[in-house]
């Protein structure tokens, strides 16, 4: 499978920043963390962090901004009740909180001052991913608020960024699944630009049933996209449970295991197709644009 000339795009071990490996320790004590992309383990990708939260946090992620724009996703494991987080959230974006039990998208623009992240309530595994428009993940930390008399952080009581937030599916008219969608998968939340003004896209989705009929065919994007897949077992995170049919220009993956393939601009990618599930997939697409378009290929 990855002897390919477009193997060097597919991400399906564990490859994290030197910086980071200090702390990788205390992070396993209540995450685990499966694949990390970035333009370091793929030339010319944009970074993209996928992890299972298990545990409440003892310490929270610090407030920092970016110089590009970020997504930050939290989701139930559930993919018979995929809208329950299974536990909670504390968030906060500039100076307000919010406690997220659904599962959600937070799309922090660059510039905006966002975290603390905690996680209050773990009920059950939740599937974490965060995506940034850099190459490199580079948090520019900023001087936190000083706590109030009784320990607590202030809070304002507006909410300049609750749009933000995105925990309803909204998709664009034509969109919507179709009933023969939803008989083989299930989608959870669409981010655009539409949804959430200045947002680049983010499709989620829960993959369960296989079928002999592909779920895309052959298309290529005037932009670059990331797409993933994975294994819902969060014992077992790197094994996808399933077999998954995916082309890369000339050449066909059958994908056994956790991935994360980048597509260059321009690249045809697909067909599609889910060949066999044990157990329901994981999956997403992601964009470098506000809105999704696929340019068909049509055979020759």
């Amino acid at each position: 499978m990855d002897e390919g000339k477009y193997a060097k795009y597919m991400v399906t071990d564990l490859k994290i920043p030197e910086e980071m490996q200090a702390g990788a320790a205390d992070y396993a004590k209540w995450a685990t963390r499966i694949l990390w992309l970035d333009e370091d383990v793929v030339p010319g990708s944009f970074q993209v962090n996928c992890s299972w939260y298990r545990k409440p946090t003892e310490t929270p992620a610090t407030t920092h901004t970016h110089d590009y724009d970020e997504v930050i996703a939290f989701f139930g494991g559930d993919p018979d009740n995929p809208n329950n987080l299974y536990g909670e959230v504390e968030f906060w974006i500039e100076d307000e909180k919010y406690i997220l039990n659904k599962s959600t998208l937070i799309f922090a623009p660059r510039g905006v001052k966002h975290c603390p992240l905690q996680i209050l309530r773990a009920d059950r595994p939740m599937f974490h991913f965060t995506v940034v428009m850099g190459g490199k993940y580079m948090p520019k930390p900023v001087d936190e608020v000083k706590p109030a008399i009784d320990g607590s952080r202030p809070e304002t009581s507006e909410r300049n960024y609750e749009n933000y937030i995105l925990q309803k599916l909204r998709m664009p008219e034509g969109k919507m699944p179709s009933a023969e969608y939803r008989q083989r998968a299930t989608k959870v939340l669409w981010m655009d630009g539409e949804n959430t003004p200045g947002a680049f896209n983010v499709n989620v989705t829960w993959l369960w049933k296989a079928t002999d009929f592909n779920h895309d065919e052959a298309h290529k994007h005037d932009y670059d996209e990331v797409i993933g897949f994975f294994g819902s077992d969060p014992d077992r995170p790197n094994d996808l449970n399933a077999e998954v049919e995916f082309w890369l220009g000339d050449e066909k993956y059958i994908l056994t295991r956790s991935t994360l393939l980048f597509i260059p601009e321009g690249l045809t990618h697909c067909p599609l197709r889910v060949l066999s599930v044990s157990q329901p997939i994981f999956h997403f697409t992601i964009v470098r644009s506000g809105t999704y378009k696929q340019n068909l290929i049509t055979e020759k």
